[in-house]
């Protein structure tokens, strides 16, 4: 299962996922593609996927509560944005062990090291995606140990007593600077 949670809007970028998933589809027969969320785009995106081939194999669930049971079921998470903050939907994933699979933007390129704790591929390119699922499919022992590493990553760098830590840096020296 490649899982996408977000929001269906432009900024996330799930048509590009879609059309990944599409060219990827008829060379991984056993995947299926699901997107959990709602927004402006999901009924272009269900009308654009009943028309595919593969069209079987791609699921709408709608908004769901449950996202940690999503991931443990998924196969790997891809964010394919065009901007983000600090995406809640990777840190989850990372936590959890699930593989990431995500466009190279502000926020995730903090969190992911390319080829160390996820994949990062270029914005606006459903080919790189394909790549990237491709890979996964041909490279399971790889992806996994990119996800251990981001679960460890995640574990050691935060957790609230890190985070707090690290405030506590900046805020003594920010403190610092008035003497």
């Amino acid at each position: 299962v490649v899982l996408f949670a977000g929001r269906l809007d432009p900024q996330k970028a799930p048509d590009d996922l879609l059309t990944a998933f599409e060219h990827f589809a008829p060379k991984a027969a056993d995947f299926h593609l699901l997107f959990a969320g709602e927004g402006p785009l999901k009924a272009d995106l269900q009308q654009k996927a009943n028309s595919l081939s593969c069209a079987n194999r791609i699921h709408f669930c709608g908004w769901q509560a449950q996202i940690p049971q999503l991931m443990r079921a998924a196969t790997c998470l891809v964010l394919p944005s065009l901007w983000e903050g600090m995406p809640n939907v990777v840190l989850e994933a990372m936590a959890s062990g699930l593989p990431v699979i995500s466009t190279r933007v502000d926020g995730v390129s903090e969190l992911i090291q390319n080829g160390e704790q996820g994949t990062l591929v270029a914005t606006g390119s459903p080919d790189e995606i394909q790549q990237a699922l491709q890979d996964l499919n041909t490279q399971t022992a790889r992806f996994t140990k990119m996800a251990k590493s981001a679960q460890a990553l995640v574990k050691n760098e935060f957790t609230w007593d890190s985070i707090a830590e690290k405030y506590d840096r900046i805020y003594t020296n920010l403190l610092s600077l008035d003497d």
